[in-house]
């Protein structure tokens, strides 16, 4: 109902990239962290972003959001889950495995 409702774009974020990877799944959930920086589940997420570019087979991409994701929640595994797969696909494979 309100389009500044930061949860619903991480939502509607949310379905779209795991129904139908596109741009737009991406913006969705880009906007969602902008609206709401400080949500509970933005580890969640940061996560998700680059998750839609790995997905849409933007690798460079994938690398960059991911390790951006790393440096605010270093703790939070799933960043790395595609991360490396990401630097794999990128031809990277030693940066992969470490």
């Amino acid at each position: 109902m309100s389009p500044n409702l930061a949860f619903a774009h991480g939502q509607l974020g949310a379905a779209l990239l795991f129904s139908s990877p596109s741009d737009e799944a991406i913006a969705h959930l880009r906007t969602s962290i902008r609206l709401d920086p400080r949500d509970p589940l933005l580890a969640m997420r940061l996560t998700r972003v680059p998750v839609g570019h790995y997905f849409c087979h933007k690798y460079g991409a994938t690398i960059e959001v991911a390790k951006r994701g790393i440096l605010s929640y270093p703790d939070f595994p799933l960043s790395y889950r595609w991360l490396a797969p990401a630097l794999g696909q990128a031809g990277q494979i030693e940066a992969g495995r470490r």
